[in-house]
């Protein structure tokens, strides 16, 4: 079996933002930035998932209604 492929990321954050990040990690909370940011990402994705379900189904009605975006 293939193991999944890891993805490099660059991204832009706000200096307030990599305060608060490297923050947790300096109290344990987590073992890096890059561990808090999958976390993040993870926890933003498990609880969005019916928003974007919704959003998904309502542009293939609309595709199918009408032929567009």
């Amino acid at each position: 079996m293939e193991q999944p492929k890891d993805y490099n990321l660059t991204a832009h954050i706000p200096q307030l933002l990599m305060q608060q990040a490297e923050q947790y990690v300096a109290e344990g909370w987590f073992d890096s930035v890059q561990s808090l940011i999958i976390t993040a990402l993870q926890r933003y994705l498990d609880t969005h998932q019916s928003d974007l379900n919704t959003e998904f189904i309502r542009e293939d009605v609309h595709w199918g209604l009408r032929g567009e975006n």
